[in-house]
């Protein structure tokens, strides 16, 4: 069963800068991947998998990494052109987001804490 929630966050300038810094990384990180993985032959995308020297590095890394091969592995099943990410979004694993709520509740509601691709450094919100 997959949950979603909505979340309101309010950040001060610094860290909404840091995740906007985040979102660019992301979106570079994904299409150097794209281009790397798009010279490899076919035989290569029976893997479930990267290559492991392309996943290392921080959690956001590894999953620029897993979205890049995904993307690569349709674009050559179904014989089309080497796509390019463009998406405005961050996707992140369980372990990348952590909430903890407030013990108090009077003065925030809670800490949204986001990874970044700096290795073991989250943002928190």
């Amino acid at each position: 069963m997959k949950l979603s929630y909505a979340v309101k966050l309010q950040a001060n300038a610094g860290k909404v800068a840091k995740l906007d810094e985040t979102l660019v990384q992301w979106q570079r990180i994904v299409n150097e991947r794209i281009d790397n993985y798009w010279k490899l032959p076919g035989s290569n995308f029976a893997a479930r998998f990267p290559p492991l020297a392309s996943r290392l590095g921080s959690a956001l890394v590894n999953q620029a990494a897993r979205k890049a091969w995904a993307m690569v592995k349709t674009a050559k099943k179904l014989k089309r052109r080497k796509p390019v990410y463009r998406g405005r979004d961050v996707e992140l694993a369980t372990g990348q987001v952590h909430i903890s709520l407030s013990p108090n509740g009077t003065t925030f509601d809670g800490w949204l804490d986001v990874a970044t691709l700096v290795r073991r450094q989250r943002v928190g919100l």
